[in-house]
Order: structure tokens, then sequence, then C-alpha cells
């Protein structure tokens, strides 16, 4: 087992790690990391960072979008379902990952969402 370094060490967790090849990333929210702080101009925009952070460490872990088996969505307001699909398709295509979806009380730092991935290591 792998473990990976995290941007901030008082967090109690990893951001992902690796076991036979496959790599768990940790639910993710959309903080920017160049800022430290969450983009919420607007729900788009915060899926947007949110994929675009899972993205950055599945590179990191060797590997890619294309690889993700699966997908956990946590949406504080499931009104924002369709929204976030029409955002989301933009990340994959056929055949898609597996996906749960369901919806929260609240999230940490205000987030509207967040997701957690499964996916293949390219090179392990």
């Amino acid at each position: 087992m792998v473990k990976a370094q995290t941007a901030n060490t008082a967090k109690p967790f990893s951001a992902y790690q690796v076991h036979n090849g496959v790599i768990y990333v940790s639910g993710q929210i959309g903080v920017s990391p160049a800022t430290g702080k969450l983009v919420n101009t607007s729900f788009n925009a915060e899926v947007n960072q949110v994929m675009d952070n899972i993205k950055g460490i599945l590179n990191s872990a060797g590997s890619n979008m294309a690889s993700v088996i699966n997908v956990t969505v946590y949406l504080k307001d499931i009104s924002q379902y369709a929204a976030f699909n029409q955002a989301y398709s933009k990340y994959f295509s056929e055949p898609y990952p597996a996906r749960a979806c369901v919806a929260v009380k609240d999230l940490a730092a205000g987030a509207n969402l967040e997701i957690a991935v499964i996916a293949a290591q390219k090179n392990p």
C-alpha cells in the first residue's frame, strides 16, 4: 500500500491511497489549490473545481479520468442534480463509471458537493 501526501498534513486523511493498482481518492470539494478557498461563484464553477482537483490527484497517482471505475457524489441540494449531470458529463465518456449520488444535509467548508472516486492506476 502506498500512502499519498496531502497538501495540508493537519488533516487526518490522505488525498488518495493506492492499493494493488487501484487508486482510492478521498472526497474532494471545490477548494482551489492556488488560493485554498472554496470556488463557489456558481454551482457549475464549484463542480468544475472539484473535477479538476480529482483530475490533478489522479494524474499525480499515475492515472487519469478515463480510468475512473466508480464515483460517489454527495450533493447538498438534490435540486442541483440536473445541473450537476450537465457539468459532470464533460469529464467522462462511455463507458461511464459506476456512480452513486446522494443528498446530504451539510458538507465541510460550506461546499455544495463532494466527490470521491476509485480509479485504476495506469502505471502501477
